[in-house]
């Protein structure tokens, strides 16, 4: 691998990893552009490490005030994709590197992104589908979701274990269906997101350890990859939560919905 083919990845990695337009789906697509299917998965990994950085960075106040309340939401949110992922790891295995089914992922994720956008813009005036939510979550204002809402946005969460759904596009939909506000959706599914994406770094690393006691490229080309990925992490998370203050979803259902559109006709 070149360093700025490592670069390129870990712009995509950043991007696409908080962006709700998938990161693993992406990946897939632009090591297939560039000439470089197949990459070693410890490379994954770092550029995944490279993100968990970013959100490290971005939530550190909100990290440091964690109370035990949140910590247990947070936990329950997060046992789905334990189970989900120890079940389907197989399953995942197989289709990692399988371009036919993005075209089917992706437009599951336009169809949430874009459900979700009517859930934000719904509330400006009370419509039909709010009205019809708050009979299973009458509380549309709280901070952290309760512990059955939590298991909901898990759930969700285990969806993204499919290249092509997007793990932050399903956790924040979710979030928004059981009743939080857009900046609390936003925070709580990129808080999930420390656990699930270093559960499944650990249980890579694990499952892998053969393939991953070394660095498939030099500490150089890795490094760039992680810097990149973190990085534009950091400006993608910043741009997330400005759109969702705007209530604006409904440009990446649309990206997704073409993605998948395309896809469809060409692989």
């Amino acid at each position: 691998m070149l360093w700025w083919e490592a670069i390129i990845l870990g712009l995509v990695q950043g991007a696409t990893e908080f962006l709700p337009i998938s990161s693993s789906g992406h990946l897939l697509l632009f090591e297939n552009i560039l000439g470089i299917p197949n990459v070693p998965l410890s490379f994954e990994i770092w550029l995944h490490l490279g993100t968990i950085l970013a959100v490290f960075i971005y939530f550190f106040e909100v990290i440091t005030k964690l109370n035990k309340s949140a910590v247990w939401r947070l936990t329950i949110a997060t046992l789905p994709i334990v189970v989900g992922g120890l079940l389907l790891s197989s399953t995942v295995n197989l289709i990692r590197n399988d371009l036919s089914i993005l075209w089917l992922t992706y437009a599951i994720t336009a169809i949430l992104l874009l459900f979700s956008h009517y859930v934000l813009i719904g509330e400006k005036d009370d419509a039909k589908l709010i009205k019809f939510l708050k009979k299973f979550f009458p509380n549309r204002s709280i901070k952290y979701p309760k512990p059955v809402q939590a298991l909901m946005i898990g759930l969700f969460q285990v969806l993204a274990v499919l290249p092509g759904i997007s793990r932050s596009g399903s956790t924040i939909s979710a979030g928004l269906i059981v009743g939080l506000q857009p900046s609390q959706a936003f925070m709580f599914s990129f808080l999930l997101s420390i656990p699930a994406v270093m559960g499944a770094v650990v249980f890579d690393i694990w499952h892998y350890s053969v393939n991953l006691v070394y660095l498939p490229y030099s500490i150089w080309i890795m490094g760039l990859g992680l810097l990149s990925s973190a990085v534009t992490g950091l400006v993608a998370l910043k741009l997330l939560e400005m759109l969702l203050k705007k209530k604006t979803l409904w440009p990446f259902a649309i990206y997704c919905g073409i993605v998948s559109f395309v896809l469809f006709f060409i692989v």
